[in-house]
């Protein structure tokens, strides 16, 4: 059933439509004066964030210290566990990964489909 929806929906192809929104963004930032030296007073009014030129509104405003770590190397801890991440081969240099993510959460079947499709016809096209 969900083959015959897919396949029908390939075959009623229209122009996709891709919406976003986006509600928050972090921004992360370093301050540094003289001698590299970290600025550590500072506040919101300090800074302007704008998108396309307009000003936009700093919600949450917080300092961030992250000391350099010395710690002392237990040299009788037992050895660490191999790694789990594997490669199948060396990636190109200019490689890029490119991930597509359809919440399928609040689509009905025969929506979702459709989605798909487009999203496969759409990367054809490219």
């Amino acid at each position: 059933m969900a083959v015959a929806a897919c396949t029908a929906a390939a075959v009623a192809h229209q122009q996709p439509v891709f919406r976003t929104s986006t509600q928050f963004v972090t921004v992360d930032v370093v301050v540094t004066g003289k001698n590299d030296a970290p600025v550590t007073d500072l506040k919101p009014e300090d800074f302007e964030i704008t998108e396309n030129g307009k000003p936009q509104k700093i919600s949450e405003f917080s300092y961030v210290s992250i000391p350099v770590a010395h710690r002392a190397i237990d040299v009788d801890a037992p050895p660490q566990p191999p790694s789990d991440v594997a490669t199948n081969g060396e990636s190109a240099k200019a490689s890029r990964a490119v991930v597509i993510l359809v919440d399928d959460a609040s689509l009905s079947a025969k929506l979702f489909c459709e989605t798909c499709v487009d999203v496969m016809f759409a990367l054809k096209q490219a």
